[in-house]
């Protein structure tokens, strides 16, 4: 699928997997429920493929926000994103508003080529692990703590915060597919 041109520059259909292009704005909007409060259980995974089109620009992966087109940043829970240098990383943030940081060391990433990466997280130990194709590149034991999943909007490949679900900022450019939690 071309998540380009859609009304509002939301896709809120199925997810089969598609393409973003950063001058459409477009972007996948899932309503929150239950299932998806992932952060009341003992962890969780993020993963998915990417191809992105680029690699030396700050780009959305994924991020749960509270409300859309806010300018707080407490409206922003979890968020994994494509830093410039070629970084992944997340920002695991929890119910009490602190953010809990990861990143991959510099130039793992590769433009145009697909890529399986992943985020997980384990309560118990603290622990959180990014992967790269399977490949464990970052471990950190960030402590434990109840991350922030239960905001009413999960966003994939744009950030709503600081902009508006009509001007959406951090865009992800290139192709996304089988998105899992």
């Amino acid at each position: 699928e071309n998540f380009n041109g859609f009304s509002g520059g939301v896709y809120s259909g199925g997810f089969p997997g598609g393409r973003f292009n950063r001058g459409s704005g477009g972007y996948v909007l899932i309503q929150a429920s239950p299932t998806l409060d992932v952060g009341k259980g003992d962890g969780f995974t993020f993963e998915c493929w990417i191809k992105p089109t680029t690699v030396t620009m700050q780009q959305l992966i994924a991020e749960y926000e509270r409300a859309l087109g806010t300018a707080d940043g407490v409206d922003v829970g979890i968020d994994f994103v494509i830093q410039p240098s070629s970084i992944l990383d997340a920002n695991i943030e929890d119910v009490n508003n602190t953010g809990h940081d990861i990143s991959t060391p510099p130039n793992l990433l590769i433009p145009r080529v697909w890529q399986h990466i992943a985020l997980t997280y384990d309560k118990p130990s603290g622990i959180a692990v990014l992967y790269i194709n399977g490949t464990a590149v970052t471990q950190a034991n960030l402590g434990s703590f109840t991350p922030q999943t239960g905001f009413g909007n999960l966003l994939l490949g744009a950030r709503t915060t600081y902009g508006s679900a009509s001007s959406p900022n951090t865009l992800f450019s290139g192709g996304m597919d089988e998105f899992g939690i």
